[in-house]
């Protein structure tokens, strides 16, 4: 009789056990996936800079590329600073 009730209940929480398991491994792998991908789109170099500009149907130069970069980074540096001011 214990047998037959370990070979129902065993499967049944070797299922359990892994499906909890593969959720879990799962939400890991994503969340680090979403992190890569964030900080890629978080640095903008010059190439990607320009193909948007040219996608827009602007072409620009050197001088107007190294201003619209050191705007982005001054507004990455502000925004990083800044911290919202929580109401107590």
């Amino acid at each position: 009789m214990k047998w037959e009730i370990i070979q129902i209940v065993l499967p049944i929480i070797t299922f359990v056990v892994g499906c909890v398991a593969g959720i879990f491994a799962g939400i890991y792998f994503l969340k680090n996936q979403a992190q890569k991908m964030k900080k890629q789109l978080e640095t903008l170099d010059k190439d990607q800079l320009r193909n948007m500009s040219s996608a827009l149907g602007r072409k620009l130069s050197e001088e107007q590329l190294n201003k619209m970069l050191e705007s982005v980074e001054n507004l990455k540096k502000k925004s990083k600073v800044k911290k919202p001011k929580k109401n107590s």
